[in-house]
């Protein structure tokens, strides 16, 4: 199968996931507006003895439940918006598989994103998000493509030994994508670079 046909068929699935990541951003959005202020107001009156010794055990106990709750909230959509955008990489992976067998530096091609070509930032940013437990990323091609764009586009790695993530997310944000149509221009303009 040709890869453009491949994502004629696979359409509606990647128009899901990216209407997942969406969702997560809308849903992390709406939390953190709500739960900013009250983590202001928190960390305020935990940071005032004072204001602590007027709280009783049971009303701190219910302050810390509810900042560890909407952390664990926002945790739980960022995870399951980098998977998504995880997969995102792995279908336009694909597209690139099918075409070029493996990848090798004169196969890049595509849109420069900063300084690479988009090829390059599909092929590694997918390696790191589908292996990101093993913090930063051990592969010397993959670890250069990710720390080169952390550099150019203000992402934090420094702490990806301490707490392994998927960059999916911030990748498609780098990339623009955010919605089927662009990824689809941007993959389509790839394979047909001579």
């Amino acid at each position: 199968m040709k890869p453009i046909d491949f994502l004629g068929k696979v359409e509606p699935i990647v128009i899901g996931m990216f209407d997942s990541v969406n969702q997560a951003d809308i849903r992390s959005y709406s939390i953190r507006e709500v739960f900013e202020p009250q983590k202001r107001h928190y960390a305020y009156i935990f940071s005032h003895r004072q204001l602590i010794e007027e709280y009783d055990d049971e009303t701190l106990n219910h302050y810390y439940g509810k900042v560890a709750e909407a952390h664990q909230e926002l945790l739980l959509i960022n995870i399951a918006s980098a998977a998504a955008a995880g997969a995102i990489l792995q279908i336009a992976r694909q597209c690139i598989s099918m075409t070029w067998r493996s990848y090798n530096e004169r196969m890049d091609k595509g849109k420069v994103i900063g300084s690479q070509k988009l090829s390059k930032i599909i092929w590694h940013s997918r390696n790191q998000a589908l292996h990101f437990e093993e913090g930063t990323p051990t592969n010397d091609s993959t670890r250069a493509c990710i720390e080169k764009i952390a550099e150019e586009f203000g992402l934090n790695i420094d702490d990806l030994d301490k707490f392994p993530r998927s960059l999916a997310r911030e990748i498609l944000g780098v990339l623009s994508w955010d919605k089927y149509e662009q990824f689809a221009i941007d993959i389509v303009q790839m394979l047909e670079e001579p």
